[in-house]
């Protein structure tokens, strides 16, 4: 008898990514994708309507991790832009919007991840207007529920409709095990991506905001430059409405931020709230699903000093894998829009979310989803998790602003870059 590998059968979340192949791959529909109790959505098999014919086990993209992964003749770049439309409004330089809109200008559709604030939940939804693009850009870091897009995307594929799908590693592998067969017409992008946290902790922390200042928030972003340089990293950004119906725009360095902190600025390196699998993702390395792999150069920039101006450091650099000729291909027809800079592999890998190593997982990650609705979100990641004071981080925050508000000004009267440039050809 035939034994079955992937979490469907054997229940290890450490091997669950969410994508949700298995269940739109299966032709008895006895996969459905649910919320599990931490708010991550699983597989769940209707045992009834199974017939066992192992269709999932084969197509798991964990199960059987380079079965429609092509890549071949990699190069590596950082890109910059000095297109406001697009770098103002991304979390980095807006790659991924200049493609869309090329995409979308020739006739194409654009798959990516919305943000629903009316459930906080992310979807991937279909985008055919330039207009809407505006839906699916910036980072949500929760994990996107893909709903028919799989099935949307191949019927579009089979009319010969250029489809541009953007998404983690893991849901590009995801839909390329539903597809199974190679499209000229498909593009595809995946993210650096450092791993994904449930939808019961972006609710979490939109009550905690909510609760914080008396009204509901609205307009998230937890990459926003909208008052920030890129460089100042993970900014937390929303609004809300005064008694008077005024509305506040409220920024948050990461660090003042229950979810963010967990995420990314624990200050000890660990994680402390994503999803198992991503502890052990195998979708990181370099040989990446995608056409393209587009994230943020913070630990490759250093390394090359003449990129490192006053310019970048507000605007953002993209540090950016071509993995296929389809992939160089549809970057070279939107040239117009960036500058490019080839760099090394060595340098490339130099980002932690490209390499494969482990993460550690920590065991107070399941003390925080097992607290999350029995204590309140703040003072649980502040007491018991993080063993912090976000009123006094907050107060650092603001004071290291203001010392480097100072810096860029004095920078800025002795015309700092240009003296570095010059030094640094010396």
């Amino acid at each position: 008898m035939k034994t079955f590998k992937s979490y469907i059968f054997t229940k290890n979340k450490l091997d669950c990514t969410g994508c949700s192949a298995c269940a739109h791959i299966c032709r008895h529909s006895a996969i459905k994708m649910q919320e599990d109790e931490e708010g991550f959505l699983f597989p769940v098999l209707d045992e009834d309507k199974c017939v066992k014919c192992g269709l999932c086990d084969m197509r798991c993209p964990v199960v059987n991790n380079h079965q429609n992964n092509i890549y071949d003749n990699q190069k590596y770049y950082l890109i910059t832009t000095r297109k406001e439309q697009y770098y103002k409004k991304s979390a980095t330089i807006g790659l991924c919007t200049m493609l869309s809109e090329y995409i979308i200008d020739n006739n194409g559709v654009v798959f990516g991840a919305y943000l629903d604030e009316t459930d906080w939940r992310v979807y991937h939804i279909k985008v055919s207007l330039k207009e809407d693009v505006e839906k699916i850009r910036n980072s949500k870091y929760a994990q996107s529920d893909p709903r028919t897009a799989y099935e949307d995307v191949k019927s579009l594929l089979i009319q010969n409709t250029v489809v541009l799908y953007i998404g983690t590693p893991c849901q590009i592998a995801g839909l390329k095990a539903f597809l199974n067969k190679k499209y000229d017409n498909l593009f595809t992008i995946d993210l650096i991506c450092h791993g994904v946290y449930s939808y019961k902790i972006l609710r979490k922390e939109v009550e905690y905001w909510n609760k914080k200042l008396n009204s509901n928030i609205f307009n998230l972003k937890f990459r926003s430059k909208r008052e920030s340089y890129w460089t100042v990293g993970g900014i937390v950004n929303f609004d809300y409405k005064k008694e008077n119906n005024k509305i506040i725009h409220k920024e948050v360095h990461g660090s003042c931020s229950p979810t963010y902190r967990c995420y990314a600025y624990s200050s000890d390196g660990k994680c402390y709230n994503l999803r198992e699998s991503c502890y052990g993702c195998r979708f990181r390395d370099e040989g990446r699903f995608g056409d393209i792999t587009i994230g943020d150069a913070w630990f490759t920039l250093k390394h090359y000093k003449n990129l490192d101006t006053e310019r970048n450091r507000k605007n953002g650099v993209c540090l950016c894998m071509v993995n296929t000729q389809s992939g160089s291909s549809l970057l070279s027809k939107i040239q117009a829009l960036y500058e490019i800079f080839e760099i090394s592999k060595e340098d490339t890998f130099l980002q932690p979310a490209l390499r494969s190593e482990k993460l550690e997982l920590p065991e107070l990650r399941y003390k925080l989803y097992e607290s999350l609705d029995k204590e309140d979100y703040g003072n649980l990641v502040e007491k018991q998790i993080l063993h912090t004071n976000f009123s006094d981080v907050y107060v650092q925050y603001k004071k290291k602003e203001r010392i480097n508000a100072v810096k860029h000004i004095i920078k800025n009267v002795i015309f700092y870059d240009k003296i570095k440039n010059f030094l640094n050809k010396l």
